[in-house]
Protein backbone atom coordinates (compact mmCIF):
# COMPACT_ATOMS: atom_id res chain seq x y z
CA UNK A 1 0.00 0.00 0.00
CA UNK A 2 3.01 2.28 0.36
CA UNK A 3 2.98 3.07 -3.36
CA UNK A 4 -0.79 3.10 -3.89
CA UNK A 5 -1.28 6.89 -3.80
CA UNK A 6 1.66 7.77 -6.10
CA UNK A 7 0.78 5.06 -8.62
CA UNK A 8 -2.91 5.98 -8.70
CA UNK A 9 -2.06 9.67 -8.95
CA UNK A 10 0.38 9.11 -11.78
CA UNK A 11 -2.08 6.94 -13.73
CA UNK A 12 -5.03 9.26 -13.23
CA UNK A 13 -3.12 12.40 -14.10
CA UNK A 14 -1.08 11.05 -16.97
CA UNK A 15 -3.77 9.16 -18.80
CA UNK A 16 -7.06 10.52 -17.51
CA UNK A 17 -6.75 14.24 -17.05
CA UNK A 18 -3.76 15.78 -18.76
CA UNK A 19 -2.95 13.50 -21.64
CA UNK A 20 0.35 11.85 -22.39
CA UNK A 21 1.81 14.39 -24.80
CA UNK A 22 0.96 17.68 -23.08
CA UNK A 23 3.70 20.33 -23.36
CA UNK A 24 2.70 22.45 -20.36
CA UNK A 25 3.16 21.31 -16.76
CA UNK A 26 0.14 19.89 -14.99
CA UNK A 27 -1.19 22.22 -12.27
CA UNK A 28 -2.46 20.38 -9.18
CA UNK A 29 -4.43 21.74 -6.21
CA UNK A 30 -4.65 19.36 -3.25
CA UNK A 31 -7.32 20.25 -0.67
CA UNK A 32 -7.13 18.53 2.73
CA UNK A 33 -9.69 20.48 4.77
CA UNK A 34 -11.34 18.68 7.68
CA UNK A 35 -14.68 19.99 8.86
CA UNK A 36 -15.21 16.55 10.43
CA UNK A 37 -12.77 13.84 11.44
CA UNK A 38 -9.18 14.64 10.46
CA UNK A 39 -7.19 11.63 9.25
CA UNK A 40 -3.57 11.32 10.33
CA UNK A 41 -2.42 11.24 6.67
CA UNK A 42 -3.48 14.87 6.21
CA UNK A 43 -2.79 16.24 9.68
CA UNK A 44 -0.16 18.95 9.72
CA UNK A 45 2.26 19.64 12.53
CA UNK A 46 2.93 23.36 12.55
CA UNK A 47 3.93 24.53 9.08
CA UNK A 48 5.03 21.05 8.00
CA UNK A 49 2.91 19.41 5.29
CA UNK A 50 0.98 16.28 6.20
CA UNK A 51 2.19 12.84 5.08
CA UNK A 52 -0.04 12.55 2.00
CA UNK A 53 0.81 16.10 0.94
CA UNK A 54 4.53 15.28 1.05
CA UNK A 55 4.03 12.08 -0.97
CA UNK A 56 1.90 13.71 -3.67
CA UNK A 57 4.20 16.74 -3.85
CA UNK A 58 7.16 14.40 -4.47
CA UNK A 59 5.29 12.58 -7.26
CA UNK A 60 4.14 15.87 -8.78
CA UNK A 61 7.69 17.21 -8.87
CA UNK A 62 8.93 14.02 -10.57
CA UNK A 63 6.19 14.50 -13.17
CA UNK A 64 7.20 18.13 -13.72
CA UNK A 65 3.84 19.31 -12.35
CA UNK A 66 3.18 22.32 -10.17
CA UNK A 67 1.67 21.43 -6.81
CA UNK A 68 -0.27 23.46 -4.28
CA UNK A 69 -1.35 21.86 -1.00
CA UNK A 70 -3.93 23.71 1.07
CA UNK A 71 -6.44 23.34 3.87
CA UNK A 72 -8.15 26.56 2.73
CA UNK A 73 -11.44 25.49 1.14
CA UNK A 74 -12.17 29.08 0.06
CA UNK A 75 -9.71 28.42 -2.79
CA UNK A 76 -12.46 26.36 -4.46
CA UNK A 77 -13.99 29.20 -6.44
CA UNK A 78 -14.44 29.97 -10.14
CA UNK A 79 -11.57 32.44 -10.39
CA UNK A 80 -8.97 30.33 -8.55
CA UNK A 81 -9.90 27.06 -10.27
CA UNK A 82 -8.76 28.60 -13.57
CA UNK A 83 -5.20 28.19 -12.22
CA UNK A 84 -5.42 24.38 -12.04
CA UNK A 85 -5.88 21.36 -14.28
CA UNK A 86 -6.82 18.96 -11.49
CA UNK A 87 -8.12 19.28 -7.95
CA UNK A 88 -7.68 16.49 -5.43
CA UNK A 89 -9.93 16.30 -2.37
CA UNK A 90 -8.97 14.46 0.83
CA UNK A 91 -11.63 16.15 2.91
CA UNK A 92 -14.36 15.46 5.43
CA UNK A 93 -17.49 17.17 6.73
CA UNK A 94 -19.36 20.20 5.48
CA UNK A 95 -16.60 22.25 3.88
CA UNK A 96 -18.73 25.43 3.99
CA UNK A 97 -18.21 25.44 7.78
CA UNK A 98 -15.05 26.36 9.66
CA UNK A 99 -14.95 22.88 11.13
CA UNK A 100 -12.51 21.00 13.31
CA UNK A 101 -9.31 22.16 11.62
CA UNK A 102 -10.24 25.88 11.91
CA UNK A 103 -9.17 26.47 8.30
CA UNK A 104 -11.13 28.79 5.98
CA UNK A 105 -14.46 27.43 4.75
CA UNK A 106 -15.63 27.07 1.17
CA UNK A 107 -17.78 29.93 -0.05
CA UNK A 108 -21.49 29.48 -0.78
CA UNK A 109 -20.82 29.05 -4.53
CA UNK A 110 -17.88 26.67 -4.09
CA UNK A 111 -19.63 23.46 -5.13
CA UNK A 112 -21.42 25.12 -8.06
CA UNK A 113 -18.10 26.62 -9.21
CA UNK A 114 -16.36 23.24 -8.86
CA UNK A 115 -19.12 21.48 -10.79
CA UNK A 116 -18.96 24.06 -13.62
CA UNK A 117 -15.15 23.77 -13.72
CA UNK A 118 -15.36 19.95 -14.00
CA UNK A 119 -18.00 20.25 -16.73
CA UNK A 120 -15.55 22.50 -18.62
CA UNK A 121 -12.82 19.85 -18.46
CA UNK A 122 -11.23 20.26 -15.03
CA UNK A 123 -10.08 17.03 -13.39
CA UNK A 124 -11.38 16.00 -9.98
CA UNK A 125 -9.93 13.20 -7.86
CA UNK A 126 -11.30 12.20 -4.46
CA UNK A 127 -9.11 10.27 -2.03
CA UNK A 128 -10.38 8.12 0.82
CA UNK A 129 -12.49 10.52 2.91
CA UNK A 130 -13.56 12.78 0.04
CA UNK A 131 -16.91 10.97 -0.05
CA UNK A 132 -17.37 11.93 3.61
CA UNK A 133 -17.82 15.57 2.61
CA UNK A 134 -21.23 17.19 2.17
CA UNK A 135 -23.10 14.05 3.23
CA UNK A 136 -26.84 14.31 2.79
CA UNK A 137 -29.69 13.32 5.04
CA UNK A 138 -32.35 10.95 3.79
CA UNK A 139 -32.63 10.16 0.10
CA UNK A 140 -31.23 13.42 -1.28
CA UNK A 141 -28.16 13.48 -3.48
CA UNK A 142 -26.07 16.62 -3.27
CA UNK A 143 -24.30 18.15 -6.29
CA UNK A 144 -21.00 17.24 -4.58
CA UNK A 145 -22.06 13.60 -4.22
CA UNK A 146 -23.01 13.61 -7.90
CA UNK A 147 -19.50 14.85 -8.76
CA UNK A 148 -17.81 12.21 -6.59
CA UNK A 149 -20.15 9.43 -7.64
CA UNK A 150 -20.75 8.12 -4.11
CA UNK A 151 -21.21 9.06 -0.48
CA UNK A 152 -19.57 7.63 2.63
CA UNK A 153 -21.97 5.46 4.64
CA UNK A 154 -19.67 4.40 7.47
CA UNK A 155 -17.19 1.77 8.59
CA UNK A 156 -16.16 -0.06 11.71
CA UNK A 157 -13.37 0.92 14.06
Amino acid sequence: MRYAIPVLLFAALTFGVHGVASAKPLRILYLTKSAGFEHSAIKRHGDELGHSEKVIEKVAKKMGATFTATKDASQINAENLKNYDVVIFYTSGNLTELGTDNQPAMGPNGIADLKAWVEQGGGLIGYHAACDSFRTEGDGISPYTQLMGSEFAGHGK
